[in-house]
C-alpha cells in the first residue's frame, strides 16, 4: 500500500497539518476492505468515526418510506465522510455502501476525538481548516 502518510496529507480535512499532527493521525488509522456492494454502515448505526476512500467509490444513501433510495453524495478515492458524527457522536444519518471494491481509512470516533482532546493545536488546525474550506465553499455558492 502506498505511504498512508502521504493519503492521509492529501485529504482536505488533514491538508496543511504539520507533520508531528499527521504522524499523530497516521497512527490511529485503520485501513479497511470492502468488496463491490459491501454494507459500511446503515442508518441509525452508531457512529464509528471518519473514513477516507483510498481506492474504489462508496454511495451514501437514504431509502424513502416508500423503499426508493436516494443517494446523497459518491465518494471517490481521497475524499472523507463522516466527518459531522465524529463530533456530534450522533448516530449515521445515512447508509454507506461500496460501488466498487473500495479500501477505505477508518480513523475510530473514539481515538479521533481521544487525539483532538489531547492536542489543542490539532484542534485549533482542524477548525482553521474547515473554517477555509467554508469559506471557499461560500464563495462558490455566490
Amino acid at each position: 500500500m502506498e505511504n498512508i502518510l502521504n493519503i492521509i496529507s492529501a485529504i482536505p480535512l488533514f491538508n496543511g497539518l504539520p507533520d508531528d499532527q499527521l504522524s499523530a493521525i497516521r497512527q490511529i488509522a485503520v485501513e479497511k476492505q470492502y468488496n463491490k456492494g459491501q454494507t459500511i454502515f446503515s442508518e441509525e448505526d452508531e457512529t464509528k468515526g471518519l473514513f477516507v476512500v483510498v481506492d474504489g467509490r462508496v454511495k451514501v444513501y437514504k431509502v424513502s418510506s416508500e423503499g426508493k433510495e436516494q443517494i446523497l453524495h459518491i465518494i471517490e478515492a481521497g475524499q472523507s465522510f463522516g466527518e459531522v458524527t465524529v463530533f456530534t457522536g450522533q448516530q449515521m444519518p445515512a447508509n454507506a455502501q461500496t460501488l466498487a471494491k473500495s479500501r477505505l481509512l477508518l480513523f475510530p470516533r473514539s481515538a479521533f476525538v481521544g487525539l483532538v482532546t489531547a492536542n489543542p493545536s490539532l484542534a485549533l488546525n482542524l477548525l482553521a481548516i474547515m473554517s477555509k474550506k467554508l469559506r471557499q465553499f461560500a464563495v462558490q455558492i455566490i
